[in-house]
């Protein structure tokens, strides 16, 4: 009966960790998406002046909001939980991805973030990005190991 438990305590651990992380990313996402969409005309003209856009400043103004609107939604519902984790997680390398590339190579470009990151250097981006993607792995991690376990558990 105490093994049970033991087990049972450390799935209930895991899964809290995997909805904390998810639900730090809704909030991360449902801030972001509306900071932009709510300064939509600042968001566009910054994003016309990164590299890698190109003529692509309208759509992405869009895209951009919109996609992380969905991720946050998927991330509410345990049905989607784990593709919004994914998503999530790839979303935020993506970022990381392009940050790291404006370090090397266009270090002046302005940063199309505001609100509470309008004051965070490419720098500290770039490594609270890669904070969001480790524990987005972590998470992922989890996940996998809990529904392979309850596979076996039945």
């Amino acid at each position: 009966m105490e093994t049970l438990l033991k087990k049972t305590s450390g799935i209930f651990t895991k899964q809290l960790l995997i909805d904390l992380i998810g639900y730090a990313y809704v909030l991360l996402f449902l801030y972001a998406a509306i900071y932009k969409l709510m300064g939509f005309d600042l968001f566009t003209r910054q994003l016309a002046k990164s590299p890698l856009v190109g003529n692509n400043d309208q759509l992405l103004a869009v895209v951009i909001p919109a996609v992380e609107l969905m991720i946050a939604g998927m991330l509410c519902y345990s049905l989607w939980q784990r593709i919004g984790l994914y998503l999530a997680t790839v979303t935020m390398a993506v970022f990381a991805g392009y940050i790291a590339y404006v370090l090397l190579f266009a270090p002046n470009v302005p940063c199309a973030c505001g609100g509470i990151f309008v004051s965070m250097g490419w720098m500290e981006h770039l490594l609270f990005n890669i904070g969001f993607m480790l524990a987005g792995i972590l998470a992922i991690v989890l996940a996998e190991r809990s529904s392979n376990k309850s596979h076996y558990m039945h």
